[in-house]
């Protein structure tokens, strides 16, 4: 359930009292990895605590491969000195592992070897791909406060994706908009100018064809086309 790679005690002189690895594929137990058990031997800081209540969870990356690491200091059952040494558990930072924790996080993560950071001044950086995502990326530091590896997440970038829906909801508004604007207009033209001058040209025309000076064309408007009529 821990997911545990490998775990170790080490005595307070800095020996290895007690370590083994484990294979979560087979179900068993294995050797220590030579790469932690020479990290062990060499690194005093992963092993020598100097307050019972401290500890360190850090990346270790040895022999080409990645590891989380956690270590606290053995006390006893009261979390009381003198420490005895240190126990340890680690864990292995691989694709499997990765694709985990995405699945927790519902983040699209991956690992990148080194401090792949354009900027050495920062340790965060982000890099903005496309209008529709974004990477991110964060040097991750080892057990000697050095770069490690360099976590990147893509992000989506909701908020641009928002702003373009809005827009092309505004311009589908506005379109509507002067549809029925320019809609409204050919109707007005049409009942208060188009169809009243051409009611009036239709009597020009039959009174030069009749010859009847006697017609007449009524215009009840108030405008000038109704004055127009009211002078023929």
């Amino acid at each position: 359930r821990l997911r545990v790679d490998a775990l170790a005690i080490v005595g307070a002189a800095g020996q290895i009292v007690f370590a083994y690895g484990y294979d979560r594929d087979r179900h068993q137990r294995t050797p220590l990895p030579a790469s932690l058990t020479a990290a062990l031997n060499t690194r005093p800081s992963l092993v020598h605590h100097g307050q019972t209540d401290a500890h360190r969870a850090r990346v270790l990356v040895a022999d080409g491969e990645t590891w989380l690491l956690a270590s606290r200091p053995i006390t006893t059952s009261q979390a009381t000195g003198p420490i005895r040494g240190a126990f340890i558990m680690v864990r292995r930072l691989d694709g499997d592992e990765i694709a985990r924790l995405s699945r927790t996080t519902a983040l699209d993560l991956r690992l990148e070897a080194g401090d792949s950071l354009s900027s050495r001044s920062a340790d965060v950086e982000v890099d903005i791909e496309s209008s529709e995502r974004l990477i991110v990326r964060s040097v991750v530091k080892d057990v000697d406060g050095l770069p490690a590896v360099t976590l990147a997440v893509t992000l989506e970038r909701e908020i641009e994706a928002q702003r373009r829906r809005a827009h092309v909801a505004l311009i589908g508004a506005l379109i509507v908009a002067a549809v029925v604007f320019v809609a409204v207009m050919l109707a007005t033209m049409e009942r208060y100018i188009l169809r009243r001058t051409a009611t009036i040209a239709r009597f020009v025309q039959e009174v030069k064809a009749s010859g009847n000076l006697d017609a007449r064309v009524t215009d009840e408007g108030r405008d000038e086309i109704s004055e127009v009529a009211r002078a023929l």
